[in-house]
């Protein structure tokens, strides 16, 4: 990667609906946003650690990473999380238009500007210490 791709992510302009959004990096706060959603609809559930870590385990691309995590995922979580990254508040309005193709371009244009391989190895940390945090007859 570039300096200036480092300084000035690539933009790349999303349709969804009637409305066009400006895809890019995310920012501190999207980021920190999340991460508390991930938290709260994923790492908080015991079931979902574990189905996460046997979908991972095997996967051999990021795009499968983000697929099984996605499929934890129900309708309301995932307009919840698009809502996010989009910088869009009518959930209505994302239940309606969003779908997969357009998940799967949204995902690749915000991911393209990270170091995919170092998000996925972190995440792993942060899941294996949220883990080790657990009390030890909880943990399947």
């Amino acid at each position: 990667m570039k300096d200036e791709e480092i300084l000035v992510p690539e933009t790349k302009e999303i349709i969804v609906g009637d409305r066009k959004y400006q895809i890019s990096r995310l920012s501190l706060a999207q980021e920190f946003k999340v991460g508390r959603f991930f938290y709260q609809t994923i790492l908080s559930s015991q079931e979902k650690i574990k189905s996460i870590k046997e979908k991972t385990e095997k996967s051999t691309s990021n795009t499968d990473d983000m697929l099984g995590i996605i499929e934890l995922l129900n309708e309301e979580d995932i307009c919840r999380l698009f809502s996010i990254i989009l910088k869009e508040d009518d959930l209505e309005f994302l239940k309606v238009n969003i779908n997969l193709p357009i998940i799967l371009e949204i995902i690749a244009n915000v991911l393209g500007n990270y170091k995919i391989e170092s998000v996925k190895k972190n995440i792993q940390k942060i899941t294996a210490y949220v883990l080790q945090l657990l009390p030890k007859k909880a943990v399947v």
